[in-house]
Formats: structure tokens, C-alpha cells, sequence
């Protein structure tokens, strides 16, 4: 969210608000005013504007299909009902979980030369008052129940904060469309579904600052031909393919989403019933490779020797086999692919079990078959 601060004199700072918490593990953006003299001063902090008005907003987040990023647009439709701003600084910043693309910045089309901001110039007392004063978004949404994760639940990836800075001016009595636009890094949890959730978070209520705020459009568009889990904690609706959330202003908190693709998980989104099918086809595999051990092996002139070569052969080439059949038939499972070294430790343990299974089948079928050909030939 952006929000101005005027003033009637140079040395006072025009004050957007688009800044972020610095909760580790989110993407979220906010802006905020630079130190007073450049290089000296306090750390970025909110303000207040009675000249700026804010007559609307979109913002738009459009989901790459990895739901791993996400290009985000904020179009503010701003009023200046005082002096004319002369070369009012902005501070942008953005906080996500990844390396992060520059942020641009226009004004009425025309762009703005935008710049980098070293954090390393803050201490970490001023990054902290920071965050208290923006204030931070700590809702971590479910997309599956739609309800909000409980303290301590969530385990997510680290982000880190990157600021950028620019100057825009503001004749008296101006209106006109400013845009910023950046590419955002989700938070992801790979511990509560079988697919990983990401989650995407973006500071509202530091735009109570501005001397008013119209109607807020936040949307949020799935990339064509996705099938996604989504929750939000504002009012979503669905629209058109979109999720859309509409306030008259400000809304009483934060916004905070998550989304997870649904593709594949044709049995739910938790993982146990994806391992437990592919144990049913491990042990199909494992029945298949016993049986045709045993029928090998059966074909041995005494009973003996056929039973314990049906059985050695069942527990050690053919569970070998087996063993490396479950890994790859659970990894293989699109919704077990993103649980890092889980499906081929499960395959190890499913794959030895399912070697138990063919050494008893092979020695079962071994002796059925020598026996068969016993009779056969004492019929002959």
C-alpha cells in the first residue's frame, strides 16, 4: 500500500506507504519516507499527509503457474489538494523469500528513475523499530480450510528486505496515476499438504496515515488453466477466474492469501493416502515378482532345492528389485513430489517389506509347481 505525506516546505518529506513487517519467511511490500538529510537521521518510519489524497487503488497479484512468484502492480489514483511538491522522495520497499526482480515506478505513464537502497546503512535497532512502527502481518492462511494457522504452526522460508527509492512531482492541485510494479517471492510450508503452500502477504493499514483513502480492489489471478487451493483472510470472491476482494477503504487488517496447486491430488492434500497406494502397488509388484521367482524355481528336480531357491530368490535379487520398483513407483506420484527425501526413505521401508512378501510367495509358489509337475509326470 502507498501513502503521501505533503508538505509546504522542501525540507518536509512527501510519505508513501507500501512497507512490509520484516517477519522472516513472507512477501510483502510498503514504503516509507528516507533519513532527513540522506546519509543521517533515524530509520524509515511513517508519517502523516493533509494535503494527498489517495482516491482509489488496484492492486493486482498475478500468480506465475509455480505459485512460486507472483508479478504485483499497485495502481494508486492520488490527489494533491495543497502546495506543489517539488522532487518528494519515496522509499519502496519489498520483503520476500527470494532474490527478488528491481521494482519499477511511473507516473502517469512516464517512469521514474528508481534506486537501490543499501540496508547495511541501518542497525538492527533501527530495522526493528521499523517494523513495529509499519506494523507486520502475521496471518498465515490455510487455503485448504480457510482458516487462519495456529501460533507456532508455521515453518516457512527466510526473506530478506530490499529498499528502493524515487522522486516524484506534484503540482498543485494534481491528479494523476501512480504505478509500481515488482516480481514477488513467496513463503512456501512443505509440511502441512502433500504439495508445498505459498503464502503471500502485503501490508494494508500504514495507508490510515494518508488525509484519505477511496475504494481498495485487490485481485488475484491464477495463472490460465490452474486449479488451486486459495484462501484469504479479507472477503474473496471469485470472479471470472480471479479472486477479488472490494472495500469502500481501508480494510480493519492486513492481507494475507496462500495458494497451493491441486493438480494431482486426486485423493486429498494430505500425503498418507498417496503413500498407502503406493504400498498396495508395492505389494501387487512384490506378489507378481515372488510368484514368478517361484514358478523358476519350481522347476528344480527335488522339492527342497525348489523352495529355498524360490525363497532366496524372492527375498534377495527379486526384493532388490522390489525395493527399487517402491522408490521410484512413490516418487513417480505427482503428489508425493515435492516431499524432499520422504518417497525414497518410505520406498526403502515399503520396498523391504514388499522383498518379505515375494520370498514368501516364491517358496508358496515353488512348491505348488513342483508338486504340479510331480503329479503331471506321475500321470504320465
Amino acid at each position: 500500500m502507498v501513502r503521501l505525506t505533503g508538505c509546504r516546505h522542501s525540507a518536509v518529506l512527501l510519505l508513501v506507504t507500501l512497507l512490509l513487517g520484516l517477519l522472516p519467511g513472507t512477501a510483502r511490500a510498503n514504503a516509507g519516507p528516507p533519513r532527513i538529510g540522506g546519509d543521517t537521521g533515524g530509520p524509515l518510519l511513517p508519517g502523516k499527509s493533509d494535503q494527498v489524497h489517495v482516491l482509489g487503488e488496484v492492486l493486482r497479484f498475478d500468480l506465475h503457474p509455480d505459485l512460486e512468484t507472483a508479478s504485483v502492480t499497485a495502481r494508486y489514483t492520488l490527489e494533491n489538494r495543497g502546495p506543489a511538491l517539488k522532487g518528494q522522495p519515496f522509499v519502496f520497499v519489498v520483503q520476500d523469500a527470494g532474490d527478488g526482480a528491481d521494482l519499477t515506478a511511473s507516473w502517469q505513464g512516464e517512469p521514474l528513475a528508481v534506486e537501490a537502497v543499501d540496508t547495511a546503512g541501518f542497525t538492527a535497532d533501527e530495522l526493528a523499530r521499523m517494523a513495529g512502527a509499519w506494523t507486520t502481518v502475521n496471518a498465515w492462511m490455510d487455503p485448504v480450510t480457510g482458516e487462519p494457522y495456529t501460533p507456532g504452526e508455521f515453518y516457512g522460508r527466510e526473506a530478506s528486505a530490499r529498499y528502493f527509492r524515487f522522486a516524484v512531482d506534484l503540482p498543485e492541485g494534481a491528479s494523476g496515476e501512480l504505478t509500481v510494479t515488482y516480481e514477488q517471492t513467496a513463503a512456501w510450508d512443505r509440511t502441512r499438504y502433500a504439495l508445498r503452500v505459498h503464502h503471500y502477504q502485503y501490508l494494508l493499514l500504514p495507508a490510515e496515515g494518508w488525509a484519505s483513502f477511496g475504494p481498495l480492489e485487490i485481485r488475484v489471478a491464477p495463472a490460465p488453466g490452474s486449479r488451486l487451493y486459495f484462501a484469504g483472510n479479507l472477503d474473496f470472491r471469485q470472479e471470472g477466474g480471479e479472486y477479488v476482494a472490494a472495500y469502500p477503504g481501508l480494510p480493519g487488517e492486513n492481507l494475507a492469501f496462500a495458494v497451493m496447486d491441486r493438480s494431482g491430488l486426486f485423493l486429498g492434500p494430505r500425503t498418507a493416502p498417496y503413500y498407502w497406494l503406493g504400498f498396495a502397488g508395492v505389494l501387487v509388484l512384490a506378489a507378481a515378482v515372488g510368484a514368478g521367482t517361484g514358478w523358476l524355481a519350481g522347476r528344480l528336480p527335488h522339492q527342497g532345492w525348489a523352495v529355498r531357491a524360490g525363497v532366496v530368490g524372492g527375498l534377495l535379487p527379486g526384493g532388490a528389485l522390489i525395493v527399487w520398483l517402491a522408490m521410484h513407483l512413490l516418487m513417480a506420484i505427482p503428489a508425493l513430489r515435492e516431499q524432499s527425501y520422504g518417497p525414497a526413505f518410505a520406498g526403502i521401508g515399503q520396498g523391504l517389506v514388499g522383498a518379505m512378501l515375494s520370498g514368501a510367495v516364491a517358496g508358496w509358489t515353488a512348491r505348488r509347481m513342483w508338486r504340479h509337475r510331480r503329479s503331471g509326470a506321475g500321470a504320465v
